[in-house]
């Protein structure tokens, strides 16, 4: 009862406080622009993260109700604030990708120290890898790598959301028949994230930033070490299952914008690959999806789909056999090997990797050729106002344009000026100001036989 109680708590509270936050964000003009590698084409509000956290802290005193003895629960509020809050710094001031991964490594340690721990790898079959002291560098490896993950495919309207929505359903139905209560109420946050989604669905009227997906991918990483220990017979494969999609995201970026690096702009040293390997770009898997033709609901469903597969084989392999782990996850692997393969990423064809460097070097020559050009232009620019044998046109002469296009006569420039009504243009001629800083005489100065080159030539713009 409790579970339904959370789910339909946060949900509604959601739905409510989403148009509140949305109009903050419009007020204070906290919003998304378009650019070059964005997809939406005009401002959203984009701190939706701020609103999910809201209507699912609720749940947290439920939570430590449930607190198990062996472990502090209640440090998942913390780490959730951190995340968000390192997430939402980087939507206001654009944090460097070093800068937000050394938080991210920074928090991972402090999750890691809460308890929350890596311990031992089984592998299904009955056999399995303690890691010892490498349980440190993989508990926080494997938070680190979720969170973004997830910041990796909230990139289109709906997509993260709705992808959360599927594994927390996933994950809080394994933790209840598993009696992990604390996990299985965290889980049904999804009510929260399920209220976001109706306004984040195509087209979406909020983002949930960073800050969002940070928050969600921290809760998702801590959620899939403490639940998915309950069943030691396929740990390894769950969690790599139920959160294939963004993993698979995240391995094909990092390895497409490290080859880039390498092979074409010769870059070898390892901590400016990682800087670009974390770099925001274009080139994920539904912009994929988008250039191959699909629009942004097609694209949806297509990896909402790839998303409950993942989980729906990751539950049928629970307590299987080894031959039938090994065949889910070649199948599997072979599925995402056959999508990839058909978007087209040139990173895995070395004559499409030929083709992108011969088209960089060919790009970057041009570019260079353009700004010799560019600077050349600027150059005869610059001559030709200081020899005053620059033409300056003046749209509009009411109070701001009258008085500028004196100034520039007065200075010798030879002066063009518009007005859409005919009759200020004749009166303008006749030497009669209509605005009171410039008076007749000064009109007069300028636009009669005594005056610095200012045309009499004033025409209609349309």
């Amino acid at each position: 009862m409790i579970l339904f109680l959370s789910f339909i708590i946060s949900f509604l509270v959601s739905i409510a406080l989403m148009p509140v936050v949305m109009k903050v964000c419009q007020l204070y003009n906290w919003v998304d622009f378009p650019n070059s590698r964005k997809i939406h084409l005009f401002p959203i509000s984009r701190h939706g993260g701020v609103g999910i956290f809201l209507s699912s802290i609720l749940l947290f005193p439920a939570v430590s109700y449930f607190t198990v003895l062996s472990k502090d629960y209640s440090f998942l509020l913390y780490g959730a604030v951190a995340a968000m809050l390192l997430g939402s710094v980087d939507d206001f001031f654009t944090l460097s990708p070093k800068r937000k991964l050394l938080g991210q490594l920074l928090l991972g340690l402090m999750t890691y120290g809460a308890g929350f721990h890596i311990e031992h790898v089984h592998f299904g079959f009955g056999t399995g890898l303690d890691l010892g002291y490498l349980s440190i560098p993989m508990t926080v490896l494997w938070i680190v790598v979720v969170m973004n993950a997830l910041n990796m495919i909230d990139g289109m309207d709906g997509l993260a959301s709705s992808y959360v929505v599927i594994v927390l359903f996933a994950v809080g139905i394994l933790a209840a028949l598993e009696h992990n209560m604390p996990i299985a109420i965290l889980c049904f946050l999804l009510g929260a994230v399920l209220g976001f989604f109706l306004y984040n669905f195509h087209p979406a009227k909020i983002f949930m930033g960073d800050g969002g997906s940070m928050f969600l991918g921290y809760v998702l990483a801590v959620m899939s070490i403490e639940c998915l220990h309950a069943y030691t017979g396929s740990l390894i494969w769950l969690p790599l299952l139920f959160l294939s999609y963004p993993l698979l995201e995240f391995a094909i970026s990092v390895f497409r914008r490290v080859t880039k690096e390498v092979r074409i702009h010769k870059q070898y040293n390892p901590i400016k690959l990682i800087g670009k390997a974390m770099s925001a770009d274009g080139d994920h898997l539904h912009h994929r999806l988008l250039k191959a033709g699909c629009t942004q609901r097609k694209t949806n469903v297509i990896l909402a789909t790839y998303a409950m597969a993942s989980a729906g084989i990751g539950f049928l392999l629970i307590d299987m056999t080894f031959a039938v782990i090994t065949a889910g996850v070649v199948f599997f692997v072979f599925i995402s090997l056959v999508l990839v393969k058909f978007l087209n990423y040139e990173q895995f064809d070395q004559s499409q990797v030929k083709d992108a460097k011969s088209a960089y070097l060919l790009e970057k020559k041009t570019r260079a050729r353009v700004f010799d050009q560019k600077g050349r232009i600027i150059g005869m620019l610059k001559d030709k106002i200081t020899n005053k044998e620059v033409v300056f046109g003046v749209v509009g002469l009411g109070y701001v344009g009258l008085p500028l296009a004196v100034d520039f006569a007065k200075e010798g420039f030879e002066v063009i000026g518009f007005d859409v009504v005919p009759e200020k243009c004749q009166d303008i001629n006749n030497g009669t100001s209509h605005v009171e800083d410039i008076s007749d005489a000064v009109l007069a100065s300028v636009t009669g036989s005594t005056g610095k080159g200012f045309y009499h030539s004033y025409s209609r713009l349309f």
